[in-house]
Formats: structure tokens, C-alpha cells, sequence
């Protein structure tokens, strides 16, 4: 038997079933508590969204909404499972779709520099909010937040240098 934090009795059956628990502690790091501040860093890709929209970039602007929608979905409620899978395989497939993008477009030397620095910056911010995460340090919540800014820079640069119009 194990007390849970409403200090309620639970057998090991309840511990996998209860919905409400799901056999995480919800006193960690990220469980159980809507993220706000990375809900505001997530809505702010549908500046790129937008911006795709008006550059007639339609595929950029849509994966910029999705990945908006399923980060939201996620940080609304951030607990493992389906959500954060969903959030996990849409970002990261952004990532690639943006990357491809902008490899094939920028095509200026010193914007192609912005644009890797930028990627080396969004990657070492995600590294660093998963690393202090696991550490259960509360810090790792503004790292997340700079990956997110980080990333909007990212799609903005990519939309701004991305010429050929999709009808």
C-alpha cells in the first residue's frame, strides 16, 4: 500500500489505473501542472505561421500551426503518454521539414551562418532544459522557453529567404 498526496490509501492496482496518478509522482518536475510560460513561447509560432501565410508558403505555415497546436495540447497538461509523443514526433519532424527548407533557399553565406548558429543555439537549449529536467532543476523551464524563441527566429529565417511561391 502506498499514500498518495490527498493521503489516501492506494494498493498497487490503483497506482497503474487511477488517471489521475498513473503512477507518476505528480509532485515532479513538469507533471500534472499546465506550463504557461511555455504555452505563451508556443503560441508565438503563429507569428511564423502567419508570416508563411502572407509569403504564399503554405506547407511552412501549416507544419508551423500543427506543431503550435500539438506543443499547446502538451504543456497544457505535461504528462507522458500519447500528447507528448504527438508533440515530440510533430517537433521534430518541423525540425526537419524547416531544415530542409532553409539548406535549400538561404543562400547567403553570412545568413547561412545566422541560421546554423541559430540551430546550434535551439539545439543546445533543448539539450539543456531536458539535462536540468531530469535533474529536477526549475531552471529548465527558461531553457525550454529559449528553444521555443529560438525556433521562431529559426522559421522566420527560413520564410524570409524561401523564394519559390507555392500555388
Amino acid at each position: 500500500m502506498v499514500m498518495n498526496d490527498n493521503n489516501m490509501v492506494m494498493n498497487g492496482n490503483d497506482m497503474g489505473l487511477n488517471p489521475n496518478n498513473m503512477g507518476l509522482n505528480p509532485n515532479d518536475i513538469g507533471m500534472n501542472r499546465p506550463r504557461y510560460n511555455l504555452i505563451f513561447t508556443t503560441s508565438l509560432f503563429a507569428v511564423p505561421s502567419v508570416y508563411g501565410f502572407y509569403k504564399k508558403q503554405y506547407v511552412l505555415s501549416s507544419v508551423s500551426l500543427v506543431c503550435m497546436a500539438a506543443s499547446i495540447n502538451y504543456w497544457r497538461h505535461p504528462i507522458p503518454g500519447t500528447r507528448k509523443n504527438i508533440d515530440l514526433w510533430v517537433s521534430k519532424s518541423s525540425v526537419v521539414i524547416y531544415f530542409i527548407y532553409g539548406y535549400t533557399n538561404v543562400n547567403t553565406s553570412w545568413m547561412r551562418l545566422i541560421g546554423y548558429a541559430n540551430g546550434i543555439l535551439m539545439a543546445s537549449a533543448y539539450n539543456t532544459s531536458c539535462v536540468l529536467h531530469k535533474l529536477k532543476n526549475d531552471t529548465w523551464e527558461y531553457y525550454h522557453m529559449l528553444f521555443h524563441v529560438a525556433s521562431v527566429v529559426g522559421k522566420i529565417l527560413v520564410l524570409s529567404y524561401h523564394t519559390n511561391d507555392e500555388n
